[in-house]
């Protein structure tokens, strides 16, 4: 695509969302509440202080990470995904109906969804490092420097990028019901993964993952850019694909 195509696609995203800021500030609102919970539930665990230590420490601090940072690329405080009767009425499709009327080439129109993803990525992520970093890091302080600790959030915000491309994925690629049913089996899902990374790991993810940083800064850094780049573009592609084949009239 020209500069000028992906300047188009900016300026689609930012008037769609100029009508729904007060949804963007309530989702960056929750997802500073969410930066709490995980940083809480991560600094409770790397001190002990819980009564059921075993289940805690190993289940639940990774658990709440890799559930609730997906959730941060999408308006989830806004009325699309509150109200069931709205979201049955395909809000999404028509929205992407109402482009295909105009003569807008598909990757213009796909990229559009990704940038709207990425610009409410970018405030409800801030949001969350925010509460997050003021609740783990005295806790982490005890096992980390400063740049360990940076790399170590910067490998949580690789993964939450990667992952968030789903959001425009779906939501412009797939019926209203089905993104309900979706959500379901994602919760299924990462139930299972931590499961399955903590039988192959030994251990708990966010432990592995101090222990990474511990050993490297360098290498962490640039597989989670790498990681976060590549889930961004693998979306878009897949997204496009999925316009090119629907039929909008």
């Amino acid at each position: 695509m020209s500069v000028n195509d992906m300047r188009y696609a900016l300026v689609m995203a930012l008037n769609e969302l100029k009508p729904r800021l007060y949804a963007l500030l309530l989702t960056v609102l929750f997802s500073a509440m969410l930066g709490y919970i995980c940083g809480k539930s991560v600094a409770t665990a790397i001190e002990g202080r819980m009564a059921i230590a075993d289940l805690y420490t190993t289940f639940y601090p990774d658990l709440v990470l890799l559930a609730m940072l997906p959730t941060l690329g999408a308006l989830s405080v806004s009325k699309e995904y509150l109200s069931w009767s709205m979201l049955a009425d395909e809000p999404f499709l028509k929205r992407l109906s109402f482009y295909r009327m105009w003569p807008i080439p598909v990757k213009v129109v796909a990229w559009s969804r990704m940038f709207h993803m990425l610009i409410c990525f970018a405030a409800t992520m801030t949001a969350f490092l925010y509460m997050f970093v003021q609740v783990s890091w005295p806790a982490f302080s005890e096992l980390i420097n400063i740049w360990q600790y940076i790399v170590y959030l910067l490998m949580w915000v690789g993964y939450a990028l990667a992952i968030n491309g789903i959001h425009p994925f779906f939501e412009f690629g797939a019926k209203g019901t089905t993104l309900a049913v979706v959500a379901m089996v994602i919760i299924v899902l990462m139930v299972g993964l931590v499961s399955l990374l903590h039988y192959a790991l030994g251990k708990p993810i966010y432990v592995s993952m101090i222990e990474a940083v511990q050993h490297s800064l360098v290498l962490p850094s640039v597989i989670s850019i790498l990681v976060g780049l590549i889930g961004v573009g693998v979306f878009q592609q897949s997204l496009t694909r999925r316009l090119l084949k629907r039929d909008f009239s």
